[in-house]
């Protein structure tokens, strides 16, 4: 099978733990992927003064940034011919209309096109604009997969087409060495992994931290300018982007793991946090609650972004360690069950067979 991925990469080959990109080097090193079909990128990672953090959209990047991106992928298509297109959109406003003219391209040359929502899908077609693009994209999709159940109901909804739930993944090999984890009497150490950012909810663990200041917070990700990094309390560390590696290292070593974002797809974070095996406190967006349980068994789901409530549930887990406990075990015992490579791939893989089959028809 010849695959066609549009999708970004990590930045200079890293081993990058989340976000879309880390996806991406996770799928294409898969030897799933790898062992009977063959894969080419177009890499649609941001340029310029966005890719370093800033959020202000710089149109002159932007749009050499999408031309260079829809040049490569008719040279593919025209060249290459692959069987079946899968398109990452992470539902951004300029994103949408990159993807909406990728996908028409794509329609044009009558390949079958797998269009990946990358994001909770109700929150981001708040606009006409916005709303009218997603109904276009997602009608000229031969299949579209979601990251969530709730953006799933949502395309079902109001685009009158059923979408297929394929959530993130782990690796098998991250379970080889341990499948339980030691769950300390104290908490000392928080860790949140991800943009450091206002809609991440960032400044709401700064806020967090001033109260809670016997307990260290670190921050693991790339620091965007909506973060307001004025004057933080001593117990706030930064520690920017780590490799994936580093990444695992810090989880392993944390007590906690605080995610108040305030929107989500399927956050890898999370899903990571559950597979090393961490008690998680967590806003009640996108995925998250089918991840860690509606009744909050791996963790506790906050429904408001007020730091006061984080904080009861932080402070209710400090004194229950044996929930503690049991939401650690019933974390990797989930990941285990639902969101190994293995299982996730195959099910791709399946997915896009199905697709190149009908388009035969």
């Amino acid at each position: 099978m010849k695959i066609l991925l549009i999708s970004p990469l990590p930045k200079d080959n890293q081993n990058v733990a989340g976000g879309i990109a880390g996806w991406t080097n996770r799928f294409v090193n898969s030897d799933l992927v790898r062992m009977n079909n063959s894969i080419n990128i177009v890499d649609t990672s941001l340029i310029g003064s966005r890719a370093k953090g800033e959020t202000k959209y710089n149109y002159y990047s932007e749009s050499v940034r999408t031309l260079k991106i829809l040049f490569k992928t008719i040279i593919l298509i025209l060249f290459n011919k692959p069987d079946i297109v899968h398109l990452n959109s992470n539902c951004s406003m300029l994103g949408l209309v990159r993807d909406n003219a990728i996908s028409f391209i794509v329609s044009i040359a009558r390949i079958p096109v797998v269009v990946h929502m990358r994001c909770d899908v109700a929150f981001y077609s708040y606009t006409r604009y916005a709303y009218f693009s997603l109904k276009k994209m997602i009608g000229r999709a031969s299949m579209v997969f979601s990251l969530n159940n709730s953006s799933s109901m949502f395309i079902q909804e109001k685009f009158g087409k059923a979408s297929i739930y394929i959530p993130l993944f782990i690796s098998d090999d991250f379970f080889l060495n341990t499948k339980t984890r030691n769950i300390s009497e104290k908490v000392r150490r928080i860790c949140f992994v991800g943009h450091i950012s206002e809609n991440k909810g960032c400044n709401i663990i700064t806020n967090i931290a001033k109260i809670l200041c016997d307990i260290d917070f670190f921050l693991v990700g790339q620091k965007f300018d909506s973060f307001n990094d004025k004057e933080l309390s001593n117990n706030i560390y930064l520690l920017g982007n780590v490799t994936a590696d580093e990444v695992n290292r810090i989880l392993s070593e944390a007590d906690l793991f605080l995610f108040p974002s305030k929107t989500e797809g399927f956050p890898n974070a999370v899903l990571e946090a559950m597979a090393s095996g961490l008690p998680i406190v967590a806003s009640a967006v996108g995925a998250i609650p089918d991840m860690i349980g509606t009744s909050q068994e791996g963790g506790i789901l906050i429904n408001s972004f007020i730091p006061e409530d984080y904080i009861d549930a932080i402070i209710t887990l400090i004194n229950d360690r044996n929930r503690r406990k049991e939401m650690s075990k019933w974390n990797i015992q989930t990941v285990l069950d639902k969101y190994t490579e293995s299982k996730i791939i195959t099910m791709m893989l399946e997915k896009y067979s199905e697709c190149i089959e009908r388009s035969y028809r």
